[in-house]
């Protein structure tokens, strides 16, 4: 049976302290930005940033009108259950409104739908986001 004992270490290299305080640094940088994260956080107070737009209009076979429109969600976080509302108003009064749902959209995303069967052309036409939840 060997019962010698293992050799005494020899002193600690250059190098090994160079690793070191690189590795020192890094940990501290990491901690650095996540403290950063934890106070200032994402400051953006539009979380969830829905636009509409009309990209087209489109008369259907059967005489009745397609209003396609864009909803883009400019913000940092998803959008579940987003209604889209429409309204054709004619001097004031609102002759005809429509509403789609979208099930999920995504942060800095955009999907398309339609809406409407009267001649947008002759009202005004008003498209908005009417409300949203969190995914």
């Amino acid at each position: 049976m060997n019962t010698s004992a293992a050799p005494a270490p020899g002193p600690v290299s250059r190098w090994e302290w160079c690793v070191a305080a690189v590795g020192a640094v890094l940990v501290a940088a990491c901690i650095g930005y996540l403290a950063w994260l934890a106070v200032a956080g994402d400051r953006d107070a539009a979380a969830v940033d829905p636009r509409v737009d009309v990209v087209g209009v489109e008369q259907t076979a059967g005489g009745h009108f397609h209003v396609r429109v864009q909803v883009h969600n400019a913000g940092s976080d998803p959008a579940a259950a987003l209604k889209v509302a429409g309204q054709l108003r004619e001097n004031g009064r609102v002759v005809e409104e429509a509403e789609t749902e979208f099930e999920f959209l995504p942060a800095q995303a955009s999907r398309r739908a339609g809406l409407f069967r009267q001649d947008p052309r002759r009202a005004e036409l008003v498209v908005f986001a009417r409300s949203h939840q969190a995914p």
